[in-house]
């Protein structure tokens, strides 16, 4: 079933495009479903959001590609990294260490202008490289959060990204890596969407780590700092149950089914995800946040800004 599915998405061979939709280190996340499309054919490319977490970006929110040094212009908002990509202050994106790491070209993807921004911008990188597939994988499950729940920290970049994938005209896939590992959904609240969506028919399959994934993930970790991406890790040692993450702030929940990645159609998912469908014509980062902190979502931009004081 979900061979079959991803090769119905493509004719005349097939070029993906895996990116990591929730920034940071989530592009270590996707790095199996990069491993698993080549290994039926696919002809790869991996990418993420130009957004890092705070404890290594001082400055609140995603970055623009015009704070971006040594990268190859694609369009406004595309462009294509190597291991030597930084901002024009120094940061280093984990976009630029899988770029090291893989000793390839990734893709960063610059959603300060929005949906809007992010869908032309895709689309016309699919057009210029010919590619037929683009996968959206997020860690944890934030892109399936219904935006209310308790734990919710950092859904804002991750619906920017399922709202510009639905929009797109070439066949787009979302992906959930290693459930929980996040520490913000619960297991029983992922349990919960994961099966309204399969009610819907919007499940397609799951992939578990394979041992050549493991270590190869093992060496990744040396090229692209994260927390939440390389928990499943400790769960293919053995491990399971609470483990603090962020400094101790949250507890993420290790599970045997953190080591899977969940496919999933993306009309499904974005039916189920109100916040995509709230900011689906913004035209900015900042109009994303402001329509979403008006009903009351938390979201990792305004946490952002409370503990720099500036909201």
């Amino acid at each position: 079933m979900l061979i079959d599915e991803f090769k119905r998405c493509v004719r005349n061979g097939g070029k993906a495009l895996i990116l990591g939709i929730g920034g940071g280190g989530d592009i270590l996340g996707a790095l199996p479903t990069r491993n698993f499309l080549a290994s039926i054919g696919f002809d790869c490319r991996m990418g993420g959001v130009a957004y890092e977490r705070s404890r290594f970006d001082y400055k609140p929110g995603p970055r623009s590609l015009d704070e971006v040094e040594n990268i190859v212009r694609i369009n406004d908002t595309i462009g294509l990294a190597s291991g030597e990509t930084k901002t024009n202050y120094g940061l280093e994106f984990q976009v630029s260490g899988m770029s090291r790491f893989l000793c390839e070209e990734t893709i960063l993807v610059d959603i300060t202008k929005g949906v809007e921004g992010v869908r032309e911008g895709l689309e016309d990188f699919c057009r210029r490289f010919s590619v037929n597939l683009v996968v959206g994988v997020d860690v944890g499950g934030d892109v399936i959060a219904n935006g209310y729940e308790k734990g919710l920290r950092s859904p804002l970049t991750d619906a920017i990204m399922l709202a510009a994938l639905k929009k797109l005209t070439v066949n787009s896939i979302i992906g959930v890596f290693g459930v929980c590992c996040d520490g913000e959904l619960k297991l029983n609240e992922v349990s919960e969407r994961l099966a309204k969506i399969y009610s819907e028919k919007g499940f397609i399959g799951a992939i578990a780590l394979s041992f050549e994934d493991v270590e190869m993930m093992r060496k990744g970790v040396e090229y692209v700092k994260t927390e939440a991406s390389r928990l499943p890790l400790l769960v293919a040692d053995g491990r399971t149950g609470p483990t603090p993450i962020r400094d101790g702030a949250r507890i993420a929940e290790l599970t045997f089914f953190s080591i899977f990645t969940y496919y999933l159609k993306t009309d499904i998912v974005y039916k189920n995800n109100m916040m995509a469908q709230r900011i689906a014509d913004s035209k900015s980062f900042l109009e994303a946040y402001e329509i979403l902190e008006k009903i009351g979502v938390t979201t990792e931009y305004g946490l952002q800004l409370k503990r720099k004081g500036l909201f």
